[in-house]
């Protein structure tokens, strides 16, 4: 039985560091000794590798393992770089021929030398793993060509931080057990982190948590820390692509929702309750081979293998999406092009969330009504379902109960609908309005979490912002025209300062024109003038409205940023 490993040698302990004692054998031991880093090298790695609290705008981040060293590895390569990742994710086995120079080389030739690709350790990278020209040298050097710093023993008990996501790298089943010892520095090197993005990586798996033959071989301590610090857990191993569903307990497979929208969440250490919610991927086909499925459970999400027809391909999650710097987009791609898997991760680690609706409470435009939708019709940075203040006058009285009463019962095909009463977005205006409106009389819409809120526009997005109306893209529903008010009055997605398609047809054409001439000179409000055809909100169908159509005529409406655009009711991303 093997015995825990010694502290690893790190970065604050490179002028004293020695190598660790022997473990499993004497040529891999003696062989480790180099993977305490030069104390010269120290200076390089302390610059240059500062990173965000959170990643930047579509950051994009390819998870492989299992290459090898032949035309699917190639290809897998090839695919990753034309998909335009800004690094790569590696749960080990590199090129299974002990070879690491090629390896590295195939690398470079086709990401190039300067391209950050993290690593660590597989089974098959055992015996040339801390080689002096091993395995380790060349993920090492890349490292500190790069500036990036690390601790610990590099890609096998390691931890650092790039682009504000913060990577955890250990050995479970190959260089030492995972129980007892990985699972403890999982466990303290995500505790202390602040980073909105937790990557917990190893190469070796347990029976049920892959979709293949292999067996127990990581223990489940490894995968149960990194639930609980709300890191998405990328292993490799079985040669063949699995996600799981959103799990409160990996060794027992439970499973906390099977949305394809999830929501990772670590303990309170405050609370006995066991809070971590996270999810476990095997990305094993890099390009080595293809295996069957043989495991089968309601837990698994997604399942490619040779079962399915599979072909090489990586995961792919693309960080800080949508202007909003805690949700993620991930698709599985094979080299054929074929999308095999698509779902979404918010990430609440590293802050708070009172009424647990995935929204950090910095973020939320509600902080105690779950709201996932976020939705805000006035953009006054409380959200719907927290604000029934129509009249936008910081109280909630006797005017805005008027406004609740003239829309009740009213549905977004109504002429008298509004989407600003509609308190939890699904077209129709009710009892859930009247019970909110009860809630908040005589006092205040909110709370918010947002230091915006009570002005317009006000949001938490951060992402570009084209016409510079204070709406970020992903929120706008006019993305290259200034509409700060975001008015949408037939809710098709397009607001009213770039959608002269009143007709709904997709197309600004005769027919538009016809309304506007039939609606020319009326004032909204009156029963026969059309709230959308006042396409710069001045409150009458004139002269300006009849310009956007002209200089639109012929083409289609926007366009917008929202995902809904062109169907209605589109009420927000």
């Amino acid at each position: 039985m093997r015995g825990p490993l010694p502290a690893p040698c790190t970065l604050r302990d490179v002028p004293t560091c020695h190598p660790p004692r022997p473990q499993r054998r004497e040529s891999f031991a003696r062989l480790r000794r180099s993977a305490c880093v030069s104390a010269a090298l120290l200076p390089l790695l302390l610059v240059g590798g500062a990173s965000a609290e959170t990643p930047p705008h579509e950051l994009k981040l390819a998870f492989i393992g299992d290459q090898g060293n032949g035309a699917g590895a190639l290809a897998v390569l090839q695919l990753i770089a034309s998909e335009g990742a800004d690094a790569v994710v590696h749960s080990g086995d590199f090129d299974y021929g002990d070879d690491p120079t090629r390896w590295n080389a195939l690398i470079d030739s086709v990401l190039g030398a300067d391209f950050p690709y993290f690593a660590c350790i597989g089974n098959h990278d055992e015996g040339r793993y801390y080689a002096a020209n091993g395995y380790q040298k060349f993920i090492r050097d890349r490292m500190i060509r790069l500036g990036i710093p690390w601790t610990g023993d590099l890609g096998v008990q390691s931890e650092f931080t790039w682009q504000g996501i913060h990577f955890v790298m250990t050995a479970p089943g190959i260089v030492a057990a995972g129980d007892g010892l990985y699972d403890l520095y999982i466990r303290d090197r995500f505790s202390a982190s602040e980073a909105a993005w937790r990557i917990s990586s190893w190469h070796k798996v347990q029976h049920l948590m892959q979709a293949g033959g292999k067996s127990d071989e990581s223990g489940w301590g490894v995968y149960e820390e990194s639930r609980r610090a709300g890191a998405l857990i990328a292993t490799a191993h079985e040669h063949s692509y699995a996600r799981t569903h959103l799990l409160s307990s990996m060794q027992g497979q439970v499973v906390a929702s099977d949305s394809d929208a999830l929501v990772l969440r670590r303990d309170d250490p405050a609370t006995p309750e066991d809070e971590g919610r996270s999810f476990a991927f095997v990305s094993g086909l890099g390009g080595q081979s293809i295996r069957d499925q043989e495991v089968f459970g309601d837990w698994f999400a997604s399942v490619y293998s040779s079962t399915q027809g599979a072909n090489h391909g990586a995961l792919f999650g693309v960080f800080h999406v949508q202007g909003d710097p805690r949700l993620a987009r991930f698709t599985f791609k094979d080299i054929d092009g074929n999308v095999v898997d698509e779902f979404t991760v918010r990430s609440t680690a590293g802050c708070g969330d009172a009424d647990a609706d995935g929204i950090c409470d910095e973020s939320d435009d509600c902080l105690l009504v779950p709201n996932p939708s976020q939705l805000d019709s006035d953009f006054d940075g409380y959200a719907n379902a927290c604000d029934p203040d129509y009249d936008n006058d910081g109280i909630v009285a006797s005017r805005d109960f008027a406004s609740l009463v003239a829309g009740l019962a009213s549905s977004y095909a109504d002429p008298v609908y509004r989407a600003v009463l509609d308190a939890d977005g699904d077209g129709v205006v009710g009892d859930p309005e009247l019970d909110l409106f009860r809630v908040h009389f005589g006092g205040a819409p909110g709370p918010s979490g947002l230091a915006c809120a009570g002005s317009v526009p006000c949001t938490a997005c951060d992402g570009p912002d084209s016409d510079g109306d204070g709406v970020c893209d992903a929120l706008d529903t006019c993305t290259a025209t200034p509409n700060p008010s975001q008015l949408d009055s037939d809710l098709d997605g397009y607001g009213n300062a770039c959608d002269s398609d009143h007709t709904n047809d997709g197309v600004v054409g005769t027919g538009d024109f016809l309304a506007l001439v039939d609606a020319f000179g009326c004032r909204v409000g009156d029963p026969a003038c059309a709230g959308e055809i006042d396409s710069d909100g001045d409150g009458t169908v004139g002269t300006g409205d009849f310009l956007l159509l002209r200089g639109g005529f012929g083409g289609v409406p926007g366009p917008s940023g929202l995902a809904c655009a062109g169907s209605a009711p589109c009420l927000g991303r």
